[in-house]
């Protein structure tokens, strides 16, 4: 009996690790390795200990034989990385919609360090996923994050049962995740568009008119002006895409 909760409470810890080192808010060199540790070790000990431990062949064969052992580690990792991905939909619409408004107001060139995954990405896409992650963590949703894995671990015990998301599901959550973020960079992307246009016919109309010279300047400060007036209904779709996006993961 030993064997299987060693097997058992190893398993968990592979489980929770992996979702751990790829989770958005966790995945990036923000995030000290002694926390992910500790963060991954107290999760694993805490839904290690509370999921039912039954003899089962693999969990019985993992504790004799390496190779069955590397099969179930092999799969929990699996299993921790796609749950962590399924997590990572919340916090794609605002980097698209920053992407798609910082590349209508030509910042696209200036790129800063992402907050949660350490990777390069544009000024007003960092500013969009900074203020998604503090409303992540303001309505408490890690909280939800938590349970979401914790219920991975009563409906699939480690080295038992399978994650079966039809690929159906997988292409609603890019989808949602696509919509939300056009709905998110609508409202300043339809005053850029405006703004561009009315340059362009400016442009027509007064040939001393450089567009390539003052025209960037003037989409830039629409751009701002526009982030700063819809500032309010920004804010509110944030909000609605992290809930929509967690109603999608059955949340």
């Amino acid at each position: 009996m030993i064997e299987l909760w060693v097997v058992h409470l190893t398993l968990s810890l592979i489980r929770v690790a992996a979702f751990v080192a790829f989770l958005p808010p966790t995945t990036g060199r923000n995030v000290p390795q002694s926390v992910k540790i500790g963060l991954a070790m107290t999760l694993a000990l805490s839904f290690g200990l509370s999921a039912p431990i039954e003899p089962h062949l693999w969990l019985t064969r993992a504790g004799e034989q390496w190779l069955a052992f590397a099969i179930l580690a092999i799969r929990e990792t699996v299993f921790g990385v796609g749950l962590s991905m399924c997590l990572g939909l919340v916090l794609m619409p605002a980097r698209m919609a920053g992407a798609y408004i910082a590349q209508e107001m030509g910042l696209s060139i200036a790129n800063l360090t992402g907050p949660t995954d350490g990777q390069q990405s544009s000024i007003i896409g960092v500013l969009l996923e900074t203020v998604a992650g503090l409303l992540f963590f303001t309505l408490n949703l890690h909280l939800a994050v938590i349970a979401f894995l914790a219920a991975s671990f009563e409906h699939h015990a480690p080295g038992r049962g399978a994650l079966t998301l039809s690929p159906g599901w997988w292409l609603t959550g890019v989808t949602d995740s696509i919509e939300a973020g056009l709905l998110i960079a609508a409202p300043v992307a339809i005053v850029l568009m405006l703004t561009l246009i009315s340059s362009m016919v400016l442009m027509r109309s007064v040939p001393q008119f450089n567009l390539f010279s003052v025209g960037m300047s003037v989409r830039l400060i629409a751009g701002l002006g526009a982030m700063l007036v819809f500032g309010p209904e920004i804010m509110v779709l944030l909000r609605q895409s992290l809930f929509r996006m967690l109603w999608l993961l059955g949340m």
